[in-house]
């Protein structure tokens, strides 16, 4: 899928303002060996308050304040696992490796935030913003200036890794189904008459609905794999990419084989909002059987989604176009038809799984009421 590993973090605020003149003056009349003077001035340490232990009180590497070492992905997420934060925050540390276990919270009842997670990373020399450019220099920002390589963001090191490992370590195999949505789109029209803005019903919610009653119905496709067997789940915990302007977010849908399409619309508006303005709590973005992404509406025809970890199945779903098909009885007749794709990791799923699951959602989609009564 254009993905969804999740996580996302949003752009690093603004830097903190630069020390004053004299606070400069001040560290540059300190006595300090190179590396010691520019590991200080990476992590932000005023070496007037450091004591010196070289020759006349020189200051060394070994004399500035210590600072934690990085941790790999894996032992991060294990000392966070338990940690008072927001997701965000814990995807942003596990990715470079900081525990934020025991740091002092700032964010939303009592959380720590991402803002917490990148003032450690700072400190600890393992991440720093991205600062502008002084109005002196060239007017064009060094994001956009061709040819100069930008380092990843927090979130985007963290979806590299997980589609590397994603697209590396499972056995992909797709399977595409072409469905006809002219009777659902009448439908859609039906409801929507006399609605009004959000209360209006989309293609999506409709899809929503469809995938997960036939997840209902073949719960071996409504499963995790890992290396040593698989997890079959019997409600259907069904994740909606999200596409903001940090990467790509999966929240997602509890329960959705049970909820109406108006209910679905509901959760997935909220949810969408709540991605866009960065305020998903971890609870929505924890767990996941099962995720639904939709490029339709940027006019894709049809594409290949990546799993998304550790579950066993993700559906693409493309835009809607006209195609001439023929008539019972003969002749031509014109219908609206959109591709659906299922990436699944053949070590849980077989082809012949994979088919038959497409058929069911096929036949819910063809068959509109059957997502509403």
């Amino acid at each position: 899928m254009p993905r969804s590993t999740p996580i996302p973090i949003p752009p690093p605020p603004e830097p903190a303002a630069a020390p004053s003149s004299l606070a400069a003056a001040d560290s540059a009349d300190v006595k300090a060996s190179p590396l010691a003077r520019r590991i200080a001035g990476q992590q932000g340490i005023d070496l007037t308050q450091v004591t010196g232990s070289g020759v006349n009180g020189k200051v060394r590497k070994t004399d500035l304040p210590s600072t934690p070492a990085a941790l790999s992905p894996e032992q991060a997420a294990a000392r966070n696992a338990g940690a008072k934060a927001s997701q965000i925050a814990v995807n942003f540390a596990n990715a470079l490796g900081l525990d934020i276990s025991g740091l002092s919270a700032t964010g939303y009842r009592g959380r720590i935030s991402l803002a917490d997670a990148q003032a450690a990373a700072q400190a600890a020399g393992l991440w720093s913003p991205v600062v502008a450019a002084p109005a002196a220099a060239a007017p064009v920002a060094l994001a956009a200036t061709p040819g100069v390589e930008q380092p990843f963001t927090g979130m985007r090191k963290s979806i590299a890794n997980a589609l590397r490992q994603s697209k590396q370590t499972v056995p992909h195999f797709y399977t595409a189904m072409d469905v006809e949505i002219d009777a659902l789109m009448a439908l859609r029209a039906q409801f929507n008459a006399g609605r009004e803005g959000a209360g209006k019903l989309s293609v999506n919610d409709f899809m929503l609905r469809a995938t997960a009653l036939a997840l209902a119905a073949h719960p071996e496709v409504n499963i995790h794999v890992s290396d040593n067997g698989i997890t079959r789940f019997d409600q259907v915990d069904l994740c909606v990419a999200v596409a903001i302007d940090a990467g790509l977010i999966t929240p997602v849908i509890r329960n959705a084989a049970a909820r109406s399409v108006s209910d679905i619309s509901t959760e997935a508006g909220r949810l969408i909002a709540a991605a866009r303005d960065r305020s998903l709590t971890a609870d929505d973005l924890r767990g996941g059987t099962f995720t639904l992404s939709n490029l339709g509406m940027y006019g894709v025809r049809q594409f290949d989604a990546i799993i998304n970890p550790p579950q066993g199945a993700i559906l693409a779903v493309g835009g809607p176009r006209r195609e001439a098909r023929e008539a019972e009885g003969g002749g031509i007749r014109f219908a609206s038809v959109l591709t659906l794709t299922l990436s699944a990791d053949h070590r849980g799923i077989d082809g012949a799984v994979a088919a038959q699951f497409l058929s069911t959602l096929k036949a819910r989609i063809e068959t509109p009421m059957s997502l509403v009564m």
